[in-house]
C-alpha cells in the first residue's frame, strides 16, 4: 500500500489543483502510520462524498490542500500540534483546511505496539463528521452514508487524549480484515502494559534441574514440576531466576504470572504467607482456598529483587483464580501491575457484582496499578447474548479506580452476527470510556435506516431477556460445570436451556419484521440479514445441543451435526466463528468412532448407571459385585465428564456398564475405555481385572488417552457382562470416563519385535520416538510426502498374518497436515501387491494407538512399514513411537 501511495505522490508532481478536486496532503517524508492514515482518508472521502480525491506529497502542492494529514510543514507553521501522550491527536480547521495531526511511532502501522495517533484521528473524523460506521469486518460490514457537497469546518475540531493507553486482545495474530476493523474502531493499541499471559518458560528452563521451584502437593508427597505446574512462590532462588530472565531478555517487566493451574504449593514456607480464608460467593472463588495474601507477598518479593538489580523494572501479575483476592495486610507498589481477571460472567447477579467490586476497591487500596484482563468475550458461544450495559458499567467503575488499560484474553471469537453489538461496545468503550453508552448504541443503530427503531427493540429485548433470566442462567452454570462458568467453553452442553429454539424463533420474527421496513436491496437489509443469519444459526445450534443432551441414537446426532456444519459453511464471512464453535462442540458433542486398530469392535452403550463415592467406601460396599442393586443410581453418559452432568463431589465415581460379548472364538477380548481422568480400577463380572495410576511427571496427558485391558479370561461369552469401573478423579478437567468405550476382539500374537526405522532428512529417531517435520527451506505444499521406512525380514513370513502396532501424535494445536502409517508388500518387480494404511488428520494433542494387519502373500519379495508425514506446515510434526511387528496365531 505504501508503494502505491508514493506512486500517487509522484504523479501529483504534474498535477494542478482545480476547483473540482479534493486534495489530501501528507508530509514529504511520511512515517508509515501517516501513509496508511492518508490512504484511509482518501478512500472514505471518495466513497462518502463522491468527489475526486487525490493524495499529494506536501512538497508537490501547486495550491493549498483541503486536508493535511500528519506532521506537515503547514501544520507546524500554524502551530497545530497534538498533545504529547501516546495515540493522541488534534483535528483543527484552520486557513480553510482541515489538519489531522497525531502522535505516531516510527515503526510499521501493522505493529499495534507502534503509536498511531494520526490514524486514530482520521477514524475519529470519519465517524464523527461523515457518519461512517464499521460494524463487522470486511467491506460488507461498513456503513458509509452519502455526504455530497461536504466541506470541513470548525465543527470538526477535536483534541483527543486516550484515557486507556492499552486496549487490545491477547492474540498477536489477526486476519487482515479483523485487524483493520479493530483499528477503525480505535481499538488495538498496546503500550506494553505487562508481560502477557501464563508463564511456561520456567518449566522449560528449570523443570528437570530444579524441581524445588514447583508446588509441593502433600497428598502426593512430591512436587509437581510439569509444563503447567505452579510455583513454590517462597523459593528465593526461583525469584532471582525470574528477575534474571527479565533482565536477560531486556524486558521492562518481571513476570509474576504462573502457568494456568489451580494446584497451589503446600510447603510450610508458602503456607506461612497465607492470610484469612475469606472466599467469594460462586465459581472457583467458592471452591478453592483464598491465596490473595500469598500472591501479594510474592509480587513484593519479585519487585524488591527487581529494583535491586535495576530500579526501572516493574512487575506484571494477575488477580486470578484463587488469588483474585486483594491482600489486606500488606501494601503493594505502583510498579506492580495487576491484571484483574473477573471469572464471573455476564449477566451477573448483584451480589456477585458487589463481591468483585469489593475486591477491585481493595486492589486499588494496595497501591498497585490496575488493568482489566477479562475473559467475558470468550463466552456466549454463538448465542445472541446482549450485556453491553453491564460490561460498560464495569469499565467505568474501574476507570474511577484508576484503570490503566484493557487486555482482552485471547483472540476474541468473531461472532459478529449474534454478538456484534457487544463486540462493538468492547472496542468503542475501550477507545473512549468517557462516552455515554447511549451514544455508542446510537452509532451502531445508525446503520439500520428505516428499521432503526425495530432493531433497537430487538437488542433491548435480548438485553431484557438475559436480565430476566439472570438467576436461571447462573444456576445452570453453577450446577453443570464444576460449579462455575469456565469462560463459556462448556456452553455447547446447555445452550438449549439458556436460549431454547422457541425463544430464538421469536427473535427471527422480529428481524423479519425489521427487514420489511427497509427498501429491497438497501444496505440496511444487508445488515439485518447478516444478523439474521447468526440467529438462524443459533436456532439450529440450540436444537443440536438439546439433541446431544438426550439419549437419541448417535446416528441421529451425527446427521444433525453434519447438517449444521454444512449450513455453517454457507454463512457470510464473520457472521459466525465456525472454528471456535466447532472447538467448543468437540469438547462435548461425542460421536463413537472406532479407533484405527485392526480387529472387530463392539461399542458400549453411551449411558450406564453411575454413582459418586465421596467417602471412598464403594469398594468395601462391593459396588463391583454383579448382585449389588444399582437401580437407584443415576444414568450418566460415559462420553462426557461427570461434572458437566450435574455432579459437584466427584473425587471418586463408580460406573456399572453392561455389554453382551459375541460368541467366543479364538480372538482375545480387549476392554478399551475411551479416556479416564485420572486413574481407575476395573472389575469384570465381580473379578478384579486391573488398574491404572496417574503420574503427572511421566505422562501428564494420560487422562486424554485410552485405557486398554485384556479381559479374555473374565468375560462370559454370549451373555451379558458387568464391567465396573472406579475412577479416582484428582481434580481433573474432564473427570471420569469421558470418551466412547469399546470391546475389541483381536487375534493373539505368538511373537513380537520392535521395528527399526532408518534416518533421513525428513525424520529424526531419538529416545524411541520418530519425528517427521518439514525441513527448513521447504514449504508444506512441496513436502507432500515425507516417509521413514522400516524393512521387515521376510524369512518364513509368507502365508502368515502380521500386525503392526504403535502410537502416533500430531503436535501443535493448529490445522494442517496428516500422518499415515502403511504396511506394503512388493513383488520381484518392485510392484506393490498389497497395501494397508491408517490415516490421522489434524492435531490430536496426545498419543493415539493404531494397528493394521496383513497376510503376507507367497509372491512377496519385500515387506516394508512406512511412517509418513504429508503437507505438514511449519511448527507441526508427526511423531511415532512403540512401533512393533507381531506374528499372529
Amino acid at each position: 500500500m505504501k508503494k502505491f501511495l508514493f506512486l500517487l505522490s509522484v504523479l501529483a508532481a504534474v498535477f494542478t489543483v482545480s476547483a473540482g478536486n479534493v486534495v489530501v496532503a501528507i508530509p514529504e517524508k511520511p512515517c508509515d502510520v501517516e501513509t496508511v492514515a492518508a490512504g484511509e482518508l482518501v478512500q472514505y472521502l471518495k466513497k462518502s462524498t463522491g468527489n475526486n480525491v487525490t493524495l499529494v506529497s506536501e512538497n508537490k502542492l501547486t495550491a493549498p490542500a483541503q486536508y493535511y494529514v500528519g506532521k506537515t510543514a503547514r501544520a507546524a507553521e500554524l502551530g497545530i500540534r497534538p498533545p504529547a501522550e501516546r495515540d493522541s491527536f488534534t483535528i483543527k480547521f484552520s486557513d480553510n483546511a482541515l489538519f489531522i495531526v497525531g502522535v505516531d511511532g516510527k515503526g510499521k502501522e501493522g505493529h499495534f505496539t507502534n503509536p498511531a495517533g494520526t490514524l486514530f484521528g482520521v477514524y475519529h473524523f470519519l465517524r464523527k463528521s461523515l457518519g461512517i460506521r464499521w460494524i463487522y469486518p470486511g467491506k460488507h460490514g461498513e456503513f458509509v452514508p452519502r455526504k455530497q457537497g461536504f466541506v470541513p469546518s470548525a465543527k470538526d475540531d477535536a483534541v483527543f487524549i486516550p484515557k486507556l493507553k492499552d486496549r487490545f486482545t491477547g492474540s498477536n495474530k489477526y486476519p487482515k480484515e479483523v485487524y483493520r476493523h479493530y483499528r477503525r474502531n480505535m481499538f488495538l493499541s498496546r503500550a506494553m502494559i505487562g508481560t502477557g499471559g501464563h508463564n511456561t518458560q520456567i518449566y522449560k528452563k528449570f523443570g528437570k534441574t530444579n524441581p524445588e521451584f514447583f508446588s509441593y502437593i502433600s497428598r502426593e508427597k512430591k512436587r509437581i514440576n510439569f509444563a503447567h505446574g505452579t510455583y513454590c512462590l517462597s523459593n528465593e532462588q526461583l525469584q532471582q531466576e525470574i528477575v534474571k530472565m527479565a533482565i536477560e531478555a531486556k524486558r521492562p517487566f518481571v513476570s509474576g504470572h504462573e502457568a494456568d493451574n489451580v494446584r497451589r504449593c503446600e510447603c510450610p514456607n508458602c503456607s506461612a504467607w497465607d492470610g484469612d480464608d475469606v472466599r467469594g460467593p460462586t465459581g472457583r472463588y467458592a471452591i478453592y482456598k483464598n491465596y490473595g495474601e500469598r500472591y501479594g507477598r510474592w509480587y513484593l518479593e519479585l519487585l524488591k529483587k527487581a529494583k535491586a538489580a535495576d530500579p526501572s523494572l516493574k512487575v506484571s501479575a494477575y488477580a486470578y483464580q484463587s488469588y483474585i483476592y486483594a491482600p489486606r495486610n500488606i501494601k503493594l507498589h505502583k510498579d506492580i501491575y495487576i491484571g484483574l481477571v473477573p471469572d464471573i460472567p455476564f449477566p451477573r447477579r448483584p451480589e456477585y457484582n458487589e463481591f468483585l467490586r469489593r475486591e477491585y476497591r481493595a486492589w486499588r487500596d494496595t497501591g498497585a496499578t490496575l488493568y482489566l484482563r477479562p475473559n467475558n468475550y470468550n463466552g456466549g458461544y454463538c448465542m445472541p447474548e446482549v450485556w453491553f450495559d453491564e460490561y460498560v458499567d464495569e469499565v467505568k467503575y474501574l476507570l474511577d479506580l484508576g484503570l490503566r488499560g484493557i487486555a482482552m484474553d485471547g483472540g476474541v471469537p468473531k461472532m459478529y452476527a449474534a454478538r456484534g453489538l457487544d463486540l462493538y461496545f468492547m472496542m468503542r468503550i475501550a477507545a473512549e470510556p468517557e462516552l455515554d453508552p447511549a451514544v455508542i448504541f446510537e452509532e451502531y443503530l445508525d446503520c439500520f435506516g428505516a428499521a432503526k427503531e425495530d432493531m433497537r427493540a430487538y437488542f433491548l429485548s435480548l438485553q431484557k431477556y438475559l436480565k430476566d433470566n439472570c438467576g436461571k442462567i447462573n444456576d445452570i452454570y453453577e450446577s453443570s460445570q464444576r460449579g462455575w462458568y469456565f469462560h463459556g467453553y462448556d456452553y455447547a452442553i446447555y445452550a438449549y436451556k439458556i436460549f431454547p429454539a422457541r425463544v430464538l424463533k421469536g427473535y427471527l420474527a422480529m428481524l423479519d419484521s425489521a427487514i420489511k421496513k427497509c427498501p429491497a436491496g438497501s444496505p440496511e437489509v444487508k445488515y439485518i440479514k447478516f444478523i439474521r443469519s447468526g440467529i438462524q444459526h443459533a436456532y439450529k445450534v440450540s436444537e443440536c445441543t438439546r439433541l446431544f443432551a438426550s439419549i437419541a441414537p448417535q446416528e441421529k446426532k451425527a446427521s444433525a451435526w453434519n447438517r449444521l456444519n454444512s449450513e455453517r459453511a454457507k454463512l457470510p464471512a464473520y457472521a459466525v466463528d465456525a472454528d471456535f464453535a466447532l472447538r467448543i462442540e468437540r469438547r462435548h458433542w461425542k460421536l463413537a468412532t472406532p479407533p484405527q486398530q485392526a480387529g472387530a469392535f463392539q461399542m458400549f452403550p453411551e449411558y450406564c448407571r453411575a454413582q459418586t463415592d465421596p467417602e471412598n467406601k464403594g469398594e468395601s460396599l462391593k459396588y463391583f459385585d454383579p448382585k449389588f442393586d444399582d437401580s437407584k443410581w443415576r444414568v450418566l453418559s460415559t462420553w462426557m465428564s461427570v461434572e458437566t452432568q450435574g455432579y459437584k463431589d466427584f473425587n471418586h465415581v463408580f460406573y456399572r456398564m453392561r455389554i453382551n460379548v459375541a460368541e467366543k472364538d479364538n480372538r482375545r477380548c480387549i476392554l478399551r475405555l475411551g479416556a479416564v481422568d485420572k486413574q481407575c480400577k476395573v472389575w469384570v463380572n465381580g473379578k478384579f481385572a486391573g488398574k491404572t495410576k496417574f503420574d503427572v511427571v511421566k505422562n501428564p496427558d494420560s487422562w486424554k488417552e485410552a485405557v486398554e485391558m485384556d479381559i479374555t479370561d473374565l468375560v462370559i461369552y454370549g451373555k451379558e457382562n458387568l464391567i465396573c469401573v472406579k475412577v479416582d478423579c484428582l481434580n481433573g478437567p474432564h473427570t471420569g470416563i469421558w470418551k466412547p468405550s469399546f470391546i475389541r476382539l483381536e487375534r493373539a500374537a505368538v511373537s513380537k519385535k520392535t521395528l527399526k526405522f532408518g534416518k533421513n532428512r525428513f525424520g529424526t529417531n531419538e529416545n524411541g520416538v520418530i519425528t517427521i517435520a518439514t525441513p527448513d527451506g521447504v514449504d508444506a505444499k512441496t513436502a507432500k510426502f515425507m516417509a521413514v521406512t522400516a524393512n521387515i525380514n521376510l524369512a518364513k513370513l509368507q502365508g502368515k498374518t502380521v500386525r503392526v502396532r504403535g502410537q502416533v501424535q500430531i503436535t501443535e494445536k493448529q490445522k494442517g497436515g496428516r500422518a499415515d502409517v502403511s504396511l506394503r508388500q512388493h513383488d520381484e518387480n518392485k510392484k506393490i501387491i498389497d497395501f494397508q494404511q491408517v490415516v490421522f488428520k489434524g492435531s490430536n494433542g496426545h498419543w493415539e494407538d493404531f494397528s493394521l494387519e496383513a497376510t503376507v502373500k507367497p509372491e512377496a519379495r519385500k515387506l516394508a512399514c512406512l511412517v509418513i508425514g504429508r503437507h505438514l506446515p511449519r511448527n507441526i510434526s508427526a511423531q511415532f513411537r512403540n512401533i512393533t511387528l507381531e506374528i499372529l496365531e
